[in-house]
């Protein structure tokens, strides 16, 4: 593998992917094949006003399955606020499902997996529906801020650009309202929520040493910022990008530098996972500090358990140096924002996750 990474900045990406300035709506649509070789997945999560949250991710296969033919899963996670209010992660993985009940449109983000679907409209209002063991979530999710990509949205890992990575933020920012269905009671929910869109055609732990990637808004709601940092495997270039946006304007969202230092770590199942971030952000457009402290752990899953690898293979993945981890917390937020209209310095909360690949 090539230690180059290009994009996803540049016009030669934007016309060699037929994309303009604006997101289209066939942009969340299917993207790639379920072929082997390939993988996607479309993710949705909300926070609701009663301290909860919950999870919904529809795929094609496992990121890690890349060689497989279509394997694919719905993931629901709910996590109701425990009376002390630490959260409970009621996280459930549902692999059994066949090809023939997978559906995806290349029009627009409509895609079914068994008895679960979700559909979008105009890039704005997303309807949807989960159930796995009990839990069930139905729900709408409407955009704030608009569809955010930054520059092609891809990146490419060799100089063929052959092998590589697409990321969609359709709703960067955004309400959610509907039902969850949790400890055999039905509960109407309201809240704040996010969608992206992933594709590829490369196993991800063979080009990413881990990523960082984040999403926040202030108490009033009028700011919300999404940031996401990836360190590859051999190049000692970064991918990083950070969006701000300003109630349904996008105010910071170019190309720019992110600088990321954590602190604070914490050990967790022969891990670590930093309790404070500092998130800096600089481009022609303006600048962003996002300070992240007081990280609580929402969910943690070892993906080779979770995708359920044998033990030997487990241990042998190790042996190979692989031990991969997940982490996805809920924390503080401090966002300052510069612009040549003014600067601003609010609270609120931010959602983050940490990816070890290795």
């Amino acid at each position: 593998m090539s230690k180059t990474v290009i994009g996803p900045f540049g016009d030669a990406l934007m016309a060699r992917n037929k994309l303009s300035n604006s997101v289209s709506e066939w942009e969340d649509g299917r993207r790639v094949p379920g072929d082997p070789g390939y993988f996607e997945w479309w993710y949705f999560d909300a926070r609701f006003d009663d301290g909860s949250t919950a999870v919904i991710v529809f795929q094609t296969k496992a990121f890690d399955q890349l060689a497989k033919g279509p394997t694919p899963r719905m993931q629901l996670a709910i996590s109701p606020p425990l009376p002390d209010g630490r959260p409970r992660s009621d996280r459930i993985k549902r692999p059994g499902f066949t090809p023939a009940e997978f559906a995806a449109s290349e029009a627009r983000c409509d895609v079914r997996i068994g008895p679960n679907s979700v559909r979008g409209e105009k890039l704005h209002t997303y309807t949807l529906h989960a159930e796995a063991d009990g839990l069930r979530a139905d729900l709408e999710f409407t955009g704030i801020a608009p569809p955010w990509r930054p520059g092609s949205g891809i990146v490419y890992f060799d100089n063929k650009m052959e092998t590589s990575f697409g990321w969609l933020p359709a709703i960067p920012f955004g309400a959610v309202k509907g039902t969850v269905t949790y400890d055999s009671k039905k509960r109407d929910v309201t809240g704040i929520a996010y969608h992206d869109h992933n594709w590829g055609n490369v196993q991800l732990d063979k080009v990413m040493r881990e990523w960082y990637w984040g999403r926040g808004s202030t108490h009033d709601r009028r700011y919300s910022v999404v940031f996401a940092d990836v360190e590859p495997l051999d190049s000692d270039e970064k991918m990083a990008v950070l969006m701000v946006a300003r109630e349904s304007a996008i105010v910071l969202g170019g190309d720019g530098t992110l600088t990321r230092t954590v602190s604070d770590f914490q050990d967790h199942s022969g891990h670590k996972y930093p309790r404070t971030l500092d998130i800096r952000w600089a481009s022609t457009q303006g600048s962003a500090h996002a300070v992240i402290t007081n990280a609580q752990i929402i969910d943690e899953f070892n993906p080779l358990t979770e995708f359920g690898l044998a033990w030997w293979k487990r241990l042998l993945a190790k042996l190979f140096g692989r031990n991969p981890y997940y982490f996805r917390l809920n924390a503080d937020l401090e966002l300052s924002v510069n612009l040549p209209s003014g600067s601003i310095t609010e609270k609120g909360k931010m959602l983050y996750e940490l990816m070890y690949f290795r």
